[in-house]
């Protein structure tokens, strides 16, 4: 029989504790990078999951996009962002009623005599808050050649009320009639400031080049009371 002396065998025991400890830390450590890598891999499948949901619905977005934008060039200006691309979104809601402007007695404009309602209100919109570029841009070239930029300015710098009329309540009134010679509109328009004066705009429209409505003269009165 082999005799193992008392002190070899308590270094035998030591050893394998020690033994034991590594086998157990390894196998502890293992388990735990499994487990970190099992949640990386999870991790980076849920962002490629979420990814290609979002490309997917980029997608089906573009599609609604195009298919709107090609249902616009049959009839311009009926396109509904809500329900044209997200279908069931809007209701019952129908189609955009047609812009309807009445005069002061009471008659409804045409399609076309909105168009030149809106041309002149914006010329005068922009002529009271002195953006004056911009109102002279829509008046067409036979004006603009009769009527140069500084003397433009000139006319609409003259009107004092015009700035004023824009801190107060005024009465505000047009009227709109197809011209003498038949070849456009005679629009007049009317700011009264009670006491302080009205200022009275004539203005004379009629379609240019490429078909558009352009102002081709303009009068502007002031009176004082």
């Amino acid at each position: 029989m082999y005799y193992s002396p008392p002190g070899l065998r308590r270094g035998y025991t030591g050893i394998a504790f020690v033994i034991g400890l590594l086998v157990g830390a390894a196998a502890a450590g293992g388990t735990l990078w499994f487990v970190v890598v099992q949640k990386e891999r999870a991790s980076l499948e849920a962002e490629r999951k979420a990814a290609v949901a979002a490309q997917q619905q980029a997608l089906e977005t573009r599609a609604r996009v195009e298919k709107a934008l090609e249902s616009a060039k049959i009839q311009p200006g009926e396109l509904d962002p809500i329900r044209d691309l997200f279908p069931g979104a809007g209701g019952d809601r129908g189609k955009k009623p047609a812009k309807e402007i009445k005069t002061k007695d009471g008659k409804v404009l045409t399609e076309e005599e909105v168009k030149v309602h809106d041309l002149c209100m914006g010329f005068i919109e922009d002529a009271e808050a002195k953006r004056l570029l911009a109102a002279y841009r829509v008046t067409s070239k036979a004006y603009q050649t009769k009527t140069p930029r500084m003397m433009f300015d000139e006319m609409i710098n003259k009107v004092r009320l015009l700035r004023a009329f824009q801190q107060i309540t005024v009465a505000r009134s047009f009227r709109i009639r197809p011209s003498p010679e038949g070849k456009g509109y005679d629009f007049g328009y009317t700011i009264d400031g009670g006491n302080l004066g009205a200022v009275s705009f004539v203005l004379l429209v009629s379609k240019g080049e490429g078909g558009e409505w352009r102002i081709d003269d303009v009068e502007i009165t002031e009176s004082g009371k």
